[in-house]
């Protein structure tokens, strides 16, 4: 994707599960376009109820992101936080360029240390912030 602004709009947040409020919507689009802004690097949260037909979430978060064009071609800078609340299910998958420095193992810790506690209690939004940040400070 050339520019988030004209390719992937409104798409950022991709909330088909209607987990989050439209406050919440708005404040994480926020954060991810600012993020955007400064450094092209595209984050794109999607949730969903199910992942089938796939069994993988992995693979569908990979999917997704190739077929919407998350990150810059020349620089494969995106990220997919996918999230299946009913399967008990989250991913994050990186572009090539991303994963240099968000490692699959990265990724992982950021989901079980950061995100995974907030949605046992309940809170898939602060979860899904805290992660967000948490990618962010480390993707410097």
């Amino acid at each position: 994707m050339k520019n988030l602004e004209k390719s992937i709009k409104g798409q950022i947040i991709n909330d088909y599960d209607r987990i989050f409020t439209p406050l919440q919507v708005e404040d994480l689009s926020k954060i991810i376009n600012n993020y955007y802004n400064v450094t092209t690097r595209q984050i794109v949260i999607v949730t969903v109820d199910t992942i089938s037909p796939y069994k993988d979430i992995q693979r569908m978060a990979a999917d997704l992101g190739q077929y919407w064009g998350v990150g810059m071609t020349e620089k494969n800078n995106g990220l997919i936080i996918l999230l299946c609340k009913p399967c008990r299910k989250i991913t994050i998958v990186t572009g090539n360029g991303t994963e240099l420095i968000l490692t699959n193992q990265v990724c992982k810790e950021i989901i079980d240390k950061i995100m995974v506690p907030e949605f046992k209690d309940g809170d898939f939004y602060k979860g899904i912030k805290k992660g967000i940040f948490e990618l962010i400070s480390k993707w410097e």
